[in-house]
């Protein structure tokens, strides 16, 4: 009834083979970014009409946006997070005690 890595019906096959080129697509891209990306904090201009359209279409803005988690060390060991920066989380210092009125007498 189920053979395993094998499909059984045409339109799997069919869809299996969409997947996998739209995933080829996503991997490639984004290694352009990221390539691109590298590139520009370099100060290379792009060489290539695609190279241009990256530029133009996946800005720094745009991938700090899109990977929120993404560090890039520089050669010199520094760290450099693309990500916005969040305010470091304070204590707060207006919060009720832990004791209560009738503790205290």
């Amino acid at each position: 009834l189920y053979r395993i890595g094998a499909p059984t019906f045409k339109r799997q096959a069919v869809f299996v083979l969409l997947l996998a080129a739209y995933l080829g697509l996503d991997i490639f891209m984004t290694m352009a970014c990221f390539t691109r990306k590298t590139l520009r904090d370099e100060g290379v201009p792009a060489a290539t009409p695609f190279q241009e359209w990256v530029d133009e279409n996946y800005t720094d803005q745009f991938i700090a946006a899109r990977f929120q988690n993404l560090v890039i060390e520089s050669p010199n060991g520094n760290s450099i997070n693309t990500g916005e920066t969040k305010p470091a989380a304070t204590p707060a210092t207006d919060t009720p005690s832990a004791t209560t009125e009738k503790d205290a007498s």
